[in-house]
């Protein structure tokens, strides 16, 4: 289990500092020890070891709740709302991390954030305090010299990390367990997805019932399908499906530049991460790439009322991008377009543009190893 300190506008790694030991106290009181890193950047995690039969399904409820109570207990220090507009001169504890698609830094990774690199590093729950004490923000940045330097002196000092063995208490499971959300229903949006498709031939994913633990940020998925003409399919996790557009031309990435959104089926969750090829002659037929993919944050709209802001995070694409439904007096197809707000982004190399955000792989490779493949019902 992690929690990643995140500080605000206004905020520094003290802060985190401070929130982090509030977290090792509580968790201390269920009888769990943790672990602290800085993690080289403004901010700093706190690892719970299990090493134990223990699933996310568990774990992020209950790093969600401690979030929750701290924020309850330090309302002017700490927030567990994933609002960005929320975390001015407050620390942000990010309980989703506690999800399988999730990543946080790792131990000894160089982080060139600055005009000098520093590590993510191990730290003592007492550096932490003396830090606080002294209000000495550099005790808590180290360089790669000293990283070195604090092995030979310390160790690993997340050595025991990877053997302690530790579980959640007996009431906290079985009160999670009776308070887990019933699963959801099938969404009646996904008929039309499986209408296409074959499920005893395809080993594309079947709608089944899921819903997001994502808090506000949900997970987005842009596919590169070169299918009868290339396009990218833009998806948004939402309303227990993934809604979908096809865009002909890619995501824009200059500031107000507008490209159509073509509207298709939903689809189910589990399509998040599905790469493989569609046999010729079928529906869609072609090689689908995971072109990027993280989470996004809702900033204001209805998707029944045709408007979306919203921010994306993910391994290509960071930056807030609208889609905007309009009416076309030619055309009477739903149509929408997807624009870029706010500032450019970083434009995408031709390399870049045709490599796998999940495997590093190309449009060829994906093709030749058909390691994943589906058919449908329609032609």
């Amino acid at each position: 289990m992690v929690f990643d300190c995140d500080p605000g506008e206004g905020a520094n790694i003290l802060a985190c500092a401070r929130v982090a030991l509030m977290l090792r106290d509580v968790l201390g009181d269920l009888g769990l020890k943790s672990f602290a890193k800085v993690s080289g950047s403004k901010g700093l995690q706190v690892y719970v070891p299990l090493n134990s039969a223990i699933t996310y399904d568990e774990t992020q409820p209950l790093a969600k709740a401690l979030a929750e109570l701290l924020a309850q207990r330090e309302p002017k220090l700490i927030v567990s709302a994933m609002a960005k507009r929320l975390r001015t001169k407050k620390v942000f504890i990010d309980w989703s991390q506690n999800a399988q698609h999730k990543t946080t830094v790792g131990v000894y990774s160089l982080r060139a954030k600055t005009y000098k690199p520093h590590v993510s590093v191990p730290v003592q729950w007492e550096e932490l305090e003396a830090a606080l004490e002294t209000r000495d923000v550099e005790a808590l940045f180290f360089t790669p010299e000293q990283t070195i330097e604090r092995l030979d002196k310390f160790g690993d000092l997340f050595k025991p990390a990877l053997a302690l063995k530790q579980t959640l208490p007996a009431e906290i499971r079985r009160h999670l367990t009776q308070a887990r959300a019933p699963k959801a229903k099938h969404p009646d949006s996904l008929k039309t997805y499986e209408a296409k498709r074959d499920f005893r031939k395809t080993s594309e994913p079947k709608p089944a019932p899921q819903r997001s633990r994502q808090g506000s940020r949900r997970r987005f998925v842009i596919q590169k399908h070169a299918a009868s003409h290339l396009h990218y399919d833009f998806r948004l996790e939402m309303h227990d499906v993934l809604k979908s557009w096809s865009v002909p031309k890619g995501p824009p990435l200059k500031l107000d530049e507008r490209r159509l959104a073509m509207p298709t089926e939903d689809h189910p969750i589990d399509y998040l991460d599905f790469e493989g090829i569609i046999p010729k002659g079928q529906y869609g037929g072609g090689t689908v790439m995971v072109w990027d993919i993280g989470t996004y944050e809702l900033l204001e709209g209805n998707y029944y009322k045709g408007f979306l802001r919203v921010y994306l995070n993910g391994t290509k694409l960071k930056g807030e991008w609208t889609l905007q439904r309009f009416v076309d007096g030619k055309d009477e197809r739903d149509k929408w377009r997807l624009i870029k707000t706010q500032r450019n982004t970083r434009a995408i190399s031709k390399k870049r543009d045709d490599e796998s955000a999940l495997t590093k792989r190309t449009m060829g490779e994906i093709a030749t190893a058909a390691d994943a493949q589906w058919q449908s019902n329609r032609r």
